[in-house]
């Protein structure tokens, strides 16, 4: 089962807020500057890169230790392994926890609840590796962060291997095989990933005709998108469209 997201925000400012709690669980990323949530016995804070978990029906306020930046996920938790107690998770070196949280609420505005559900179920996940692990890699190096971040916002560009790794001027081999060792998937595989998302995402959320669809995403010959899209889903782009792709639904 997946995580539901209730609804999702922005915050921008140096206000504190009135003591309240949501129904949901909620994750709050810090994105700028330093704040605090204060509950009843305590409180904790929060740099850049920090994830408060508050639990559902908490009573919280925030506080502000000058202008702050933060997006927050409330969600109906599934049935998981996420510890869902009051905390901060420092996901200050993690590259995918921001981009994800941004991608969902995305996603929330542009109304697509079951895109929104199975990214929040990867994330949880994410966070729960992030804290759990014994034999935790090395945080990300540089040049994979910034390569990830860029690929995030520049997957549908024309991909190589050979241009990202000059990016970070590395040989396209060792960037090849420096970006598996710490996601566990090529960079290929990464772009793939990302343009099958928004492909979904343009099916469910667009009138575009399938080979627009597979335009946007990368993929300016329509047969190999659709081949793709069938072998990663079961069922071609415009299939899904017409209601399979809730049964086919698969992020890998």
């Amino acid at each position: 089962m997946k995580a539901e997201l209730l609804y999702s925000g922005r915050y921008s400012g140096s206000r504190n807020t009135a003591l309240h709690r949501h129904d949901g669980a909620e994750l709050v990323l810090v994105t700028g500057g330093r704040c605090g949530n204060v509950v009843p016995g305590g409180s904790l804070s929060a740099d850049p890169g920090g994830v408060f978990v508050i639990p559902p029906g908490l009573p919280h306020r925030q506080i502000d230790f000058g202008e702050v930046g933060t997006v927050y996920l409330v969600f109906e938790p599934a049935d998981t392994a996420f510890d869902l107690s009051f905390r901060v998770i420092d996901a200050s070196r993690d590259a995918f926890v921001p981009v994800w949280i941004g991608q969902i609420d995305a996603l929330y505005r542009q109304k697509a609840p079951e895109e929104c559900g199975a990214l929040l179920s990867l994330l949880l996940g994410h966070l729960h590796r992030l804290e759990t692990a014994v034999n935790a890699l090395p945080m990300l190096p540089e040049s994979i962060a910034a390569a990830i971040e860029y690929l995030s916002g520049h997957f549908a560009e024309p991909f190589s291997v050979a241009g990202i790794a000059e990016r970070s001027s590395l040989s396209p081999s060792y960037f090849n095989a420096l970006f598996r060792r710490h996601t566990g998937q090529s960079p290929a595989g990464y772009v793939r990933k990302l343009r099958l998302a928004y492909a979904r995402r343009l099916l469910l959320g667009s009138r575009l005709s399938i080979t627009e669809v597979g335009e946007q995403c990368g993929y300016p010959n329509p047969n190999y998108f659709v081949r793709l899209f069938r072998e990663h889903h079961g069922c071609t782009p415009g299939a899904y469209r017409a209601g399979e792709g809730a049964r086919a639904d698969n992020l890998d």
